[in-house]
């Protein structure tokens, strides 16, 4: 589906009258559905503990910043998975919106998506739900956009009793 071809200023009457859109919007539009997919990818991970499918998301050098402390690379992520989301969680459900990505050129692009991310724990103690936003950095590497880095910005948090 991504080998059409047209020309680059190519403009398409749009569904308002008396504009047009041309290719290159187009174009990005496909773009922005395509890292989020790979957003959607991130949360279904998670949630269902796929350690594999959540080191996929990012760059092989990828950020993650949850907490103080960076994640830096496949194995630091995949340790901070396996221990966190592995061990001590019995559960979580993200849910991910108000997704805003902008192009700094064709293969990079900066997002900002909100997050609302619930825990249950193993140990028996009152559930976590995380309110924030998502800064990522994305990278389109071989015709795949991947998370170069990813870090939340809490903007609030509340403990739940079971």
């Amino acid at each position: 589906m991504r080998n059409v071809v047209a020309p680059k200023h190519c403009w398409i009457r749009s569904q308002s009258p008396g504009t047009f859109t041309t290719m290159d919007e187009i174009g990005q539009l496909l773009e922005r559905e395509r890292i989020t997919k790979v957003m959607n990818r991130y949360c279904t991970a998670v949630d269902t503990k796929d350690v594999d499918g959540f080191v996929a998301v990012f760059t092989n050098d990828g950020v993650a910043n949850y907490t103080r402390d960076d994640l830096v690379g496949h194995d630091a992520l995949r340790a901070f998975f396996d221990q966190f989301v592995g061990q001590v969680m019995e559960a979580t459900h993200h849910q991910i919106s108000n997704i805003d990505i902008d192009f700094v050129d064709d293969d990079h692009a900066r997002a900002t998506s909100y997050i609302t991310a619930w825990h249950r724990f193993n140990e028996p103690r009152p559930d976590y739900v995380v309110h924030g936003r998502y800064l990522d950095k994305w990278h389109q590497i071989a015709g795949e956009w991947q998370l170069a880095e990813r870090r939340i910005d809490m903007m609030g948090d509340v403990v739940q009793p079971r």
